[in-house]
């Protein structure tokens, strides 16, 4: 669907909700199957449908013109729906916990842009920058080192939170290095 997405936006242009609905679809179908066990692994049918989702969003966002809603209370709704999907997935589907973060963080991220504007260039824009070195990371701590006291606290939240701060850490450390290797290149 990832690699079809862009020849099908160009066909349903006008329809760009079609194409976003399909990707939703897919999306549950795959949270079903890791909620279920059906696919589970690094490499596996769950996460291939899961993780299309953020690309095709991106995509859709960044070519399609969509009309104006009402953002301020689409923002507190998607708020308000963030809450209450952490709240019940935390009791009552925990392993679905990682496809929920995949559908929170955008709904997240567009809301506080939406309600607080200063953050889209500030924290949001700083973070955006920073979101392939995050992605990169992060399985490190989640999956290979560290994941105990990762997952430590134990409600999801904090666990993302603590996720998030150590991921952070070590891109800005490697940042801060290649920009430390870069200043003695260009001296010589």
């Amino acid at each position: 669907l990832v690699l079809l997405s862009g020849v099908l936006l160009r066909g349903v242009r006008a329809r760009w909700w079609l194409l976003l609905a399909g990707s939703l679809a897919a999306f549950a179908a795959g949270a079903a199957m890791d909620a279920g066990g059906v696919s589970t692994g690094v490499i596996s049918l769950s996460n291939l449908l899961i993780w299309q989702l953020p690309w095709v969003c991106g995509m859709v966002l960044a070519t399609v013109t969509c009309p104006a809603l009402p953002a301020r209370a689409l923002a507190m709704a998607a708020l308000a729906g963030t809450g209450l999907g952490f709240a019940l997935v935390e009791r009552l589907a925990a392993p679905a916990m990682t496809p929920f973060l995949i559908l929170a963080a955008p709904a997240v991220c567009f809301a506080l842009a939406t309600l607080f504007p200063a953050t889209r260039g500030g924290v949001l824009g700083w973070l955006g920058q920073r979101t392939l070195g995050l992605w990169l990371v992060h399985p490190f701590f989640c999956y290979y080192f560290f994941q105990p006291q990762t997952y430590a606290l134990g409600w999801s939240p904090l666990v993302f939170a603590v996720l998030l701060a150590t991921s952070l850490a070590v891109v800005v450390a490697v940042e801060g290095l290649r920009g430390l290797f870069a200043g003695k290149e260009s001296r010589s």
